[in-house]
């Protein structure tokens, strides 16, 4: 974005312009959960399958977490060509740590004590081993192209993030279509080698086109503020804690969810109806680094806050009619392949999570609003605040009711969300007063 652009007046026209690509981007990669699902859902040993592919998912998103800071790193500090330097510098040794991590859970007597501390059903435990061995170099893949997207948006470029997410969205379709049609490969199988290949390929592609970026925008800009280790992990370690706290009560899930009625119902049903409320949730979770990249310029923060309180309700009236019409059905059965009952359970749990797409465009903006101004430790209280509900509401979800554990784990989340968008809101609101400032100083 060049300087005259800067000091430009913000319109709606510049907020679409720039939320679409990303929110479409979004969209695309997270239906990677549900196209998996529903091609495992078809083939062999469905319920167990999918079971075990949820844990593997869940295993693996959980150690690269930390990954997924990457992105609003690249966009709020990679300033200049020096400071993209040392950037990637420490978000390739960020990023080989979480490989290394990956590796030892799936080769080494760790995958057992996972195992066990989630309460998997040994039948889980036996087939999805080779799921998470497939999945080592997911961290990498999806840390190192998150960092280079997080630069291109930074620079205007949001739209090769959309055809990035296109390109993966393929190559896992492929692989998936290859592997139902062979039947020489268990469901978590394929799902786990499709997965890696889509990440893959999608790194690959994203670094082809941030050289143009790299050799020109980039070195044009004025030399800023020095980009030291301190102001890196400042900003950094703050958001590592909030992803990785929130798989952690990911994770918390699945172990509730095997210890609660209709256990090995709701792990299959989990992965299908989470899939779906994160294809709802996707728009929102792109709009933070439309605030971050937005929010400098004259007249955006007025115009972002209606754009942020106006799409929160037209995601969660959409949502609400989805559950109450025959469409959530026809999803969860036509779509995702679900069995009768297994899609009647997720249309039920369905009302139970209209609240998060909401939610999540909400805490966006406060969060948009928190990392331009580089105050990033306010979003880590809002994710132990999360933590502390969700893990209260899973506890007595499963000590004062009998009702189905997908049931259970649903509720706690949506009351986990409601209680982090309250704090972002309260953490954000004196940033708003004081007139947005660069927290590089302090």
């Amino acid at each position: 974005m060049s300087i005259a652009e800067a000091a430009s007046p913000i319109t709606p026209k510049t907020v679409v312009g720039t939320w679409l690509p990303l929110a479409l981007s979004w969209i695309i990669m997270t239906s990677e959960l549900v196209i998996a699902a529903a091609f495992v859902a078809r083939m062999a040993s469905p319920e167990l399958n999918l079971a075990a592919w949820g844990i593997v998912f869940a295993i693996s998103v959980t150690i690269q977490a930390t990954a997924q800071t990457l992105l609003p790193t690249g966009a709020a500090l990679a300033s200049d060509a020096a400071a993209y330097a040392r950037l990637r510098k420490y978000a390739m040794r960020l990023l080989l740590a979480l490989t290394g991590v990956q590796l030892l859970v799936a080769v080494t007597p760790l995958y057992h004590v996972v195992m066990r501390g989630i309460g998997a059903q040994q039948e889980i435990v036996d087939i999805a081993r080779l799921g998470v061995l497939l999945m080592v170099p997911y961290a990498f893949g999806t840390g190192f192209r998150r960092f280079q997207q997080g630069v291109l948006i930074r620079y205007g470029d949001a739209r090769v993030v959309v055809w990035g997410s296109i390109l993966r969205i393929l190559c896992l379709t492929l692989v998936l279509t290859v592997s139902a049609l062979t039947g020489t490969v268990s469901g978590v199988v394929a799902a786990s080698a499709a997965v890696i290949v889509g990440v893959l390929v999608e790194a690959l592609f994203t670094q082809v086109k941030v050289v143009p970026v790299l050799a020109g925008p980039l070195q044009r800009q004025a030399v800023g503020a020095a980009m030291t280790f301190g102001r890196f992990a400042r900003f950094v370690w703050p958001l590592m804690v909030m992803t990785v706290l929130t798989m952690l009560v990911q994770s918390f899930v699945s172990v509730a969810l095997a210890r609660l009625p209709l256990s090995l119902e709701s792990l299959a049903v989990w992965p299908v109806l989470w899939g779906f409320l994160m294809l709802w949730q996707s728009p929102g979770m792109a709009f933070t680094e439309v605030v971050i990249s937005l929010v400098r310029r004259p007249g955006a923060t007025a115009l972002l806050r209606r754009f942020a309180l106006w799409s929160a309700a037209a995601f969660t009236l959409t949502l609400l009619a989805v559950a109450a019409t025959p469409l959530a059905r026809v999803w969860f059965m036509t779509v995702s392949g679900l069995q009768p009952e297994l899609a009647e359970l997720a249309g039920h749990a369905l009302w139970f999570g209209a609240l998060l797409p909401g939610l999540r465009i909400l805490i966006s903006w406060f969060q948009g609003v928190i990392m331009y101004s580089e105050q990033t430790r306010s979003i880590m209280e809002s994710i132990l605040i999360f933590l502390a509900v969700g893990v209260a509401g899973l506890y007595l979800g499963g000590t004062f009711t009998r009702v189905a554990g997908i049931y259970v784990g649903i509720v706690a989340f949506s009351l986990a969300f409601v209680a982090q968008a309250v704090w972002l809101r309260h953490r954000s609101r004196p940033l708003l007063r004081a007139g947005l400032r660069r927290g590089v100083a302090r």
